[in-house]
């Protein structure tokens, strides 16, 4: 399977696809709630994951940095910057 071509993902494009795990930031919301951003990618680039909200935590169990996961989700914009919003 070609790579996936970070750099040319449009927003509202699906992506089923493994990527290498570059960072994971743990950080918590105002009310005190973990979430978790992973920074993912290839050759091509780097993307970062929308929030990882703590209902959805068990998603990134295991993806720590250097290891290659499968990503599922959909390609979204917050703040003017490209992010993948997981869906499993």
């Amino acid at each position: 399977m070609a790579p996936l071509d970070l750099t040319k993902l449009a927003v509202g494009e699906r992506v089923q696809h493994e990527l290498m795990v570059l960072d994971r930031v743990e950080r918590k919301q105002a009310a005190g709630d973990p979430f978790v951003v992973l920074t993912l990618g290839n050759a091509t680039g780097r993307i970062e994951s929308a929030p990882i909200w703590s209902d959805k935590l068990p998603w990134a169990e295991g993806a720590e940095r250097g290891r290659v996961v499968q990503v599922i989700g959909d390609v979204s914009a917050y703040r003017g910057k490209r992010q993948i919003q997981l869906t499993s």
